[in-house]
């Protein structure tokens, strides 16, 4: 069963990959001191006295702190960005030196087979050029991977965040700060054999700070059931059938377009896996949701692709494409679609230095725009990271990504570079 078809409804197409990357940080002093101290006792010889249980760091050279119930993570970064405001076509952009601090804790707890986390995660982004544009990410996570008897187990996880849009989330020029709450339940229950019952059910709410977006601003609940067959560890299969209702909550009423919106899906999907190093997942479906303008009901085609090639432990390469109906991303209207193609090759040059490139487009439909919004657009990305590991807990990286936004009005570029130091004990 394939976590990432469900679980959430669409939400106009897959994420172009953002990358974060920080500078030198006091995480590398913090890493320096977690090197076990020496054993005084080899230098004694094997008769030598055990160290004394009342030393209070005894446990430091034998601990696993990737074990540990509560872990925490660092990543200071700093860079350039070209257009920190993602300013309209004809307008010219602002740039601005940028600084990020990511702070990052882990917390789980197993009770038989019942497993619990928490996340929670606080950034703080600064621009040296303009200190308006300063912004603080916040997002939370709770999950419960649960069991029940032998036959059935799933997730209840709830998430909260506050953050600044992404390329692919923009509706408009100007900064807008998400504000995005959610909990989904999602489990499978075994029937006969490698027949297993697929069940989902969640509920979701999307706020938006840019005065123009608001007319996005939306609740939603959904549910979902289906089918699924493993036949080995080779093949797996599912078709399943899902229902969302979302409710806009303002700028609808002077419209034709309904304040309540039904979206249903039914999808078909297939994953094999060929050797070792190839294996590919394919999916078909239909959607339906009310259209632009008069908002009747209309039938849109869906699909989505994945290819995956590893011919090593240092090669390997992702190729997809997808193309689905979800909630409005940029335009006024009940349901926009979206399409996507993504390539991302990974090479590992050595036990300590590896690299990432990736090239995405996003295609979103156009449609009856409001004020202030873009309407349809395409996004391509180009990005590239190169990470180098220094201790098994600290790594150094540097990365640059280009996002250009096409618009009927022109195009909106978008340079980030980046370089910084990252330290996570797991």
């Amino acid at each position: 069963m394939n976590r990432a078809d469900r679980g959430r409804p669409a939400q106009g197409g897959g994420r172009i990959a953002t990358f974060a990357f920080v500078v030198f940080s006091p995480a590398l002093a913090v890493a320096s001191t977690l090197q076990p101290p020496p054993d005084p006792s080899a230098a004694r010889g094997p008769f030598a006295a055990a160290p004394s249980p009342a030393y209070p760091l005894a446990w430091l050279p034998v601990f696993n702190w990737s074990d540990s119930p509560v872990l925490l993570d660092l990543h200071q970064s700093g860079g350039f960005n070209d257009n920190i405001l993602n300013s309209a076509p004809g307008r010219t952009p602002k740039a601005s030196a940028v600084s990020r601090t990511e702070v990052g804790a882990l917390g789980r707890l197993s009770l038989g087979p019942q497993r619990f986390f928490a996340q929670a995660r606080i950034a703080a982004t600064d621009f040296l050029d303009d200190k308006s544009a300063s912004r603080h990410d916040r997002q939370f996570d709770l999950g419960w991977d649960w069991r029940a008897g032998r036959n059935c187990a799933g997730r209840l996880a709830a998430a909260a965040s506050d953050k600044q849009a992404e390329a692919e989330q923009a509706s408009g020029p100007g900064l807008d700060t998400l504000r995005l709450r959610g909990v989904d339940q999602e489990g499978r229950c075994a029937l006969y054999g490698a027949l297993g019952a697929l069940f989902a059910a969640g509920a979701a709410s999307r706020r938006h700070t840019a005065l123009a977006a608001r007319a996005l601003d939306a609740d939603a609940v959904y549910g979902k059931l289906g089918l699924d067959y493993d036949v080995s560890t080779r093949d797996h299969a599912e078709i399943f059938a899902r229902a969302a209702r979302t409710r806009f909550l303002e700028g609808r009423d002077a419209s034709a377009l309904p304040r309540d919106a039904v979206k249903t899906d039914l999808e078909a999907a297939y994953r094999r896996v060929f050797s070792s190093a190839l294996q590919a997942r394919a999916a078909l479906g239909a959607s339906q949701a009310p259209g632009p303008g008069d908002g009747r009901p209309r039938q849109v085609g869906t699909y989505g692709a994945e290819l995956v090639f590893a011919p090593s432990d240092l090669w390997r390469a992702v190729l997809a494409a997808s193309r689905a109906l979800g909630p409005p991303v940029s335009i006024r209207a009940a349901a926009q679609i979206a399409e996507t193609q993504s390539l991302t090759v990974s090479w590992r040059a050595s036990p300590k230095l590896a690299f990432t490139a990736s090239v995405a487009r996003l295609r979103l439909e156009g449609g009856p725009p409001a004020a202030g919004l873009y309407g349809g657009s395409t996004l391509t990305a180009v990005a590239g990271k190169a990470v180098y590991q220094l201790t098994p807990f600290t790594s150094l990286s540097a990365s640059v990504q280009r996002v250009e936004r096409r618009l009927s009005g022109g195009r909106v570029p978008t340079t980030v570079a980046m370089i910084g130091v990252d330290f996570k004990p797991y």
